[in-house]
């Protein structure tokens, strides 16, 4: 849990932060949380050297939390040598 305040007078829902991480397989991590009054979630799977990672996270476009959604995605590899 994390509470971020940047100075705006952004609501609590925007400034508040939690997450969690659950170890399905020593191969699979499943993300799930909540971050500026939206929900998040990701997984991470790992095989050897690699490893392979998706998210998905809202920003609130507007002043308040649920006033305008803009949904992310991300996706990123890592190779390790």
């Amino acid at each position: 849990a994390e509470y971020w305040d940047n100075g705006s007078s952004q609501t609590l829902f925007n400034k508040l932060r939690l997450g969690m991480r659950y170890k399905a397989t020593d191969n699979l991590h499943l993300v799930t949380g909540f971050r500026g009054g939206y929900w998040t979630a990701g997984f991470n799977i790992v095989y050897h050297d690699f490893s392979l990672q998706a998210a998905t996270y809202a920003e609130e476009l507007g002043k308040r939390a649920g006033e305008m959604e803009d949904r992310r995605y991300s996706v990123s590899a890592d190779l390790k040598f």
